[in-house]
């Protein structure tokens, strides 16, 4: 003999379970601490006279060297073509690349906060990402700066996901 499952008992489980979890909020911070927001930063960067050195970078944007995150060859070639270049970035392929005197750097910039909350009883989940995301991007060749790249901006993004059956599935599945 199966056991039974009261149908009421099922959707009052079902409702509690999504008042419970109702919803949960994270905010993702990178260095928030040297700009006001992501107009700042792309602001500061757009300030820089090509030419300037690395040392005169930093100066300018009043940026330790420590928030720079220094950039592979493959990196590079990436930041200035496009996710994926067409052309190989194998190891063997970039030792054939002149890569003499050139540097490439990159700073961040987000503040974004993610939610996500329970909604249809709890089979589905709502996420909504909002806030800024920035990177930017230096390319130094023989010590001078040569190109700097920015990508990234406003964030508003509404996701829906299905993460359980409906309600109506598992009644049915219940009988």
């Amino acid at each position: 003999m199966e056991p039974k499952i009261h149908k009421g008992l099922l959707a009052t489980g079902t409702l509690s379970l999504s008042m419970l979890f109702a919803g949960c909020t994270s905010t993702s911070l990178i260095n928030e601490n040297l700009f006001h927001n992501a107009s700042d930063m792309e602001g500061r960067v757009e300030a820089l006279p090509v030419g300037s050195t690395f040392e005169e970078v930093k100066d300018a944007m009043n940026i330790g060297e420590k928030y720079f995150y220094r950039l592979s060859r493959e990196e590079i070639l990436r930041a200035r073509y496009g996710a994926e270049p067409r052309i190989d970035l194998s190891e063997n392929a970039l030792d054939d690349l002149d890569f003499s005197g050139v540097e490439g750097y990159r700073i961040d910039y987000e503040n974004v906060t993610e939610s996500w909350r329970f909604s249809t009883f709890g089979t589905h989940t709502n996420v909504r990402t909002e806030g800024e995301r920035m990177h930017a991007v230096f390319i130094f060749e023989d010590d001078k700066l040569v190109e700097t790249i920015m990508t990234g901006g406003y964030v508003n993004a509404r996701e829906r996901n299905s993460n359980l059956p409906s309600a109506g599935k598992i009644m049915d599945h219940a009988m």
